[in-house]
């Protein structure tokens, strides 16, 4: 028997119960959106949940992006730790830890289509520009490599063995160079990986605990969470060096750019604010002031706003970015933790941790117009949006 398997919408637990009056100015928001879509027999748009399952494994959780609902449940042999949407190739990768492999999902029929085979437990996940390959970080106790794996073949093509254990991973727009925290030895892995080839550049010592990194869309810098240290170090990764390190508020615990890349904006979940790093001249440029707990970020795909999931108050906060304006404070589920913005912009997706719902939140309204369920234990969210082609009929 394949160890995926679609469950049914039906067993899921039930909903929170929501107000007639919210209920009704949801039904009619989302009615009048998904009339005027354009390309709505074209285009699917989908929510992808990680987490637990009921069986003791794990599960991939499958909820409908224009008309908010839950579509699909499929069971996985172990709880996903990572996944990525490759939009060139309308494929879905998810990184299973217990069972060391990389699951590939077709898109389209959302069904298990490739495996591959890992030599160690998965922690980090990233595509190249070209969607080509995926760089896949796997640890064994204090070692550790970086995988290239080819996509189409499903095989790997290099490996890099390091005397450390990457956490998080990123890759420049050039595809030329990969990134690599390294939080045990406090220091930034620099990866040559253009070619058939992973050769380690250089290594770059770091403030403590480095984490998340995030580059630049243009030039050559990278920034670097370091949450220990409250700091976010400054990295230039073609001629390696620690360009400087800028103390934000306490406890720092998300970054978000702006698509534009002139600003960076890093969630202070000690302070309950948001620090502005102006990326053009590496120093802190203004704040905002979020409710408690400030967690993950979004930016909206124009930049004009940002989102903040407020894990101690079960609100999200969202702001204007022309005039730095707060617009809102919107109630959501316990303990909202991760955000994703749907296509066009229609929809804020709050992941709840708290209370394993995923709050949908319409922007500009300043509102919550539904909760929906969500696989407990959730690991990662991601929105992927796609066309169909004419001879699939949607459902």
């Amino acid at each position: 028997m394949s160890r995926s398997q679609p469950v049914s919408a039906a067993q899921t637990h039930p909903h929170f119960v929501l107000c007639l009056a919210a209920a009704v100015f949801a039904q009619f928001a989302i009615g009048c959106q998904s009339r005027n879509l354009p390309l709505r027999n074209s285009f699917r748009a989908t929510v992808y949940i990680a987490g637990s399952g009921s069986h003791g494994g794990g599960e991939l959780w499958l909820l409908n992006a224009i008309e908010p609902q839950l579509e699909r449940r499929i069971r996985l042999a172990a709880r996903p730790v990572a996944l990525t949407f490759n939009s060139a190739r309308d494929e879905v990768y998810v990184l299973e830890r217990r069972t060391r492999e990389l699951l590939v999902l077709n898109a389209l029929n959302e069904r298990v289509i490739g495996r591959v085979m890992l030599p160690g437990s998965p922690s980090a996940m990233v595509l190249d520009p070209g969607h080509t390959y995926a760089y896949v970080a796997v640890n064994e106790g204090n070692w550790g490599q970086i995988l290239k794996i080819n996509l189409p073949a499903r095989a790997i093509t290099a490996r890099l063995h390091l005397a450390a254990a990457p956490a998080r991973l990123a890759v420049n727009d050039r595809g030329n160079r990969l990134l690599a925290s390294d939080p045990q030895n406090r220091q930034l892995l620099i990866i040559g990986c253009s070619g058939t080839e992973l050769k380690l550049v250089s290594k770059l010592a770091m403030p403590q605990g480095p984490g998340k990194i995030v580059t630049l869309p243009y030039g050559a810098q990278a920034f670097v969470l370091c949450p220990p240290a409250n700091q976010v170090a400054v990295v230039n990764y073609i001629q390696p060096a620690l360009i400087t390190n800028l103390t934000v508020g306490r406890a720092p615990a998300d970054l978000a750019l702006k698509p534009d890349g002139g600003e960076l904006y890093v969630s202070n979940s000690g302070d309950g604010t948001i620090s502005i790093i102006d990326t053009s001249a590496d120093n802190i440029s203004g704040l905002f002031l979020t409710g408690r707990d400030p967690q993950g970020l979004a930016v909206s795909r124009h930049g004009r706003f940002l989102y903040a999931a407020n894990a101690g108050s079960n609100t999200v906060s969202e702001f204007r970015l022309s005039d730095r304006s707060t617009v809102a404070q919107i109630p959501v589920g316990l303990r909202p933790s991760r955000l994703a913005i749907g296509p066009f912009g229609l929809y804020v997706f709050v992941q709840d941790m708290g209370s394993n719902d995923v709050a949908v939140v319409r922007p500009g309204l300043g509102a919550m117009l539904t909760l929906l369920p969500s696989a407990p234990n959730a690991s990662a969210m991601r929105v992927a949006a796609f066309r169909v082609p004419a001879k699939i009929k949607l459902q």
